[in-house]
């Protein structure tokens, strides 16, 4: 009965998520959902290894769905940005997480996912994967993603207008 229960509030969650336009609402919207019913002291079942799996084929399946021949066609045109710019962001990342670990004192696996660039859903799994706490990663990348959605509209209005 627990995990139906949480299936419930998770899609009722994903739903409203989706409804409100919020980043990534389906899944924010269902992990909040989840999280206050957590809070409130209806604590989950132990989730099934094979719900993690199938979630994590999900993902891949989602992520590969979308390459093909004309993205490396496009990328072999824009090679030397690409590199450059993904060196310079693995170097803002593992700066950014070595202060974290400073600031906070976790773990460094956690420190450094979450302020890795990346998906919401992808870092989240890889933090579970890799040791690190899934729930400060998640929470971490979901105020990066929310900033972001925030801060550069005004930003490129100033900037561009």
């Amino acid at each position: 009965m627990g995990y139906v229960l949480f299936a419930a509030v998770a899609l009722a969650g994903g739903y409203t998520g989706y409804a409100l336009h919020l980043p990534v609402g389906i899944l924010t919207g269902s992990m909040f959902s989840v999280a206050a019913m957590n809070l409130a002291g209806k604590e989950l079942p132990p989730m099934p290894p094979v719900l993690r799996t199938m979630a994590q084929i999900g993902i891949g399946v989602i992520i590969a769905s979308s390459i093909t021949m004309e993205t490396f066609r496009q990328f072999s045109t824009m090679a030397l940005p690409v590199v450059s710019l993904t060196a310079g962001m693995l170097a803002a990342s593992l700066s950014l997480g070595f202060l974290l670990h400073r600031m906070t004192g976790w773990d460094y696996p956690t420190c450094l996912l979450s302020t890795s660039l990346g998906g919401l859903s992808q870092m989240s799994i890889i933090s579970e994967e890799m040791g690190a706490d899934p729930l400060k990663v998640s929470i971490l990348q979901t105020v990066r993603l929310l900033s972001i959605l925030v801060v550069l509209p005004f930003l490129f209005t100033f900037l561009f207008n």
